[in-house]
Order: structure tokens, then C-alpha cells, then sequence
């Protein structure tokens, strides 16, 4: 019956999956909890954390739009589920807080459970006090913060290569962007001999043009001296 009502009303269908999201993320994080944060289990579940952080937030705002957009409702019942709606989005703040929290807390968690270990142990007889515990206590701590450092210490010498592989690219740019520049000038230059050329060029070509016009007026001249002369002898 309840299943039916759930095929009738796509909306608490809707919910439901909201409702299954939210416990799979908490699975996920829980999951997470019990890795190291320098392993790559715990980046891979962060990476998928987030995924699914996101459609989670996506499928609440489409759940609150589609109430918003449903008239159908009463009042009572449309008030319940806002607050549905309410709790969810509640869960999607806890969530984001307990995913960027980070994880020295539960790393002094699991030291702490180290040393309660110890504490409950106690002594191995009342004549003979055993300290073996304690020393390997202390000796599993030291190794975990020397690991930590080397890891921390891995970090930096990657990102300094980084940073080189950066510099020299940049430095490549820098060289290719001043020798564009001088391509530039070189072509600018060129381009300013050009048209001085250009300008001699026209103003010989003028100077031609107008030695041609009077040449030819001349020449008008003397044909019609010429024919002058020509007719007076008759």
C-alpha cells in the first residue's frame, strides 16, 4: 500500500532518494573517517564526497521547487513538507561541515585510543612493572610524526618543481613574446621605408605627368605655327 502511494506521489518518491543520498554520504564519510588524509583511498573518497555533495544539494533545491510549484496540496500537508525539505538541507550543512573538517582530529583520536590502550592495560605484575608498552607508545607516535613530516616534506619538493617547471615556462614565453616584438619593429620599419619609397615614387611620377602635359602644349604650338606659315605662303 505504501509503495503504491509512493508511485502516486512523485514527489515523496523524490524524497526518498533525497532521503538515500544523504545516507550514502554519511556511509561515505564514515568510510573516510578510517583512512589516513595522505593516502590516495582518502582523496579518491573525498573526490567522490564532493560529487555527491553536489547532487545532493541539486536534487533538495529541485525537490523545494517542485513543492513551491505544486497547488494541489493542502496547507497542513504542504507544511510538512517543508519541513522535510528543512531537515534535508539541515543535512546537507552538517554534511559540508563534517567533509571539510579535517582529519587531525581523528588522527589524535587514534593516538589518544593508543594511549587509553596502554592506560588500560596497566602493569603487566605488581613486582615487575612493564614499560614495553609505553616505549612502543611513544615509538609508534614519533614514527607517525617523522612519516608525517616526510610526507609534508615530499609536498614541498613537488611543489617546488612546479613552481621551476612554471618558471621556465614563463621565462620561454618572455623570450618568444620579445622576439615577436622585435618581428614588429623589424616589419614596422620595413613598412615606414615602404611607403617613403612610395611617396618619392609618386612625386617623380607627378613630375613626369606634368613635363608630359606641356610637351604636348608645344607641340600644339608648333603645328599650328606651322600651319600659319603654311597658309601665309599661298
Amino acid at each position: 500500500m505504501a509503495l503504491s502511494y509512493l508511485e502516486m506521489d512523485k514527489w515523496l518518491s523524490d524524497h526518498a532518494s533525497c532521503e538515500a543520498e544523504n545516507r550514502f554520504i554519511v556511509e561515505l564519510l564514515n568510510t573516510r573517517s578510517y583512512e589516513p588524509r595522505t593516502s590516495k583511498k582518502y582523496d579518491l573518497l573525498s573526490a567522490k564526497i564532493r560529487v555527491q555533495l553536489k547532487q545532493f544539494e541539486t536534487s533538495v533545491k529541485n525537490l523545494k521547487l517542485k513543492l513551491e510549484d505544486d497547488f494541489t496540496l493542502t496547507h497542513g500537508e504542504k507544511e510538512r513538507r517543508y519541513r522535510l525539505v528543512e531537515s534535508l538541507e539541515s543535512s546537507i550543512i552538517q554534511l559540508t561541515q563534517k567533509f571539510n573538517s579535517r582529519s587531525g582530529e581523528e588522527e589524535r583520536r587514534s593516538l589518544m585510543g593508543a594511549v587509553g590502550e596502554l592506560q588500560s592495560s596497566g602493569w603487566a605484575s605488581d613486582e615487575e612493572p612493564d614499560t614495553a608498552p609505553l616505549l612502543q607508545s611513544n615509538n609508534q607516535i614519533r614514527e607517525h610524526q617523522q612519516r608525517l613530516m616526510r610526507d609534508q616534506e615530499d609536498g614541498l619538493e613537488r611543489l617546488s618543481q612546479v613552481i621551476s617547471r612554471q618558471k621556465d615556462i614563463a621565462r620561454t614565453i618572455g623570450n618568444e613574446v620579445d622576439y615577436q616584438n622585435e618581428l614588429v619593429d623589424n616589419i614596422t620599419n620595413t613598412m615606414d621605408r615602404t611607403n617613403v619609397s612610395i611617396q618619392r615614387e609618386t612625386s617623380h611620377v607627378q613630375v613626369i605627368t606634368r613635363t608630359d602635359n606641356t610637351c604636348g602644349y608645344w607641340i600644339v604650338i608648333l603645328l599650328l605655327f606651322v600651319a600659319i606659315v603654311f597658309v601665309g605662303t599661298l
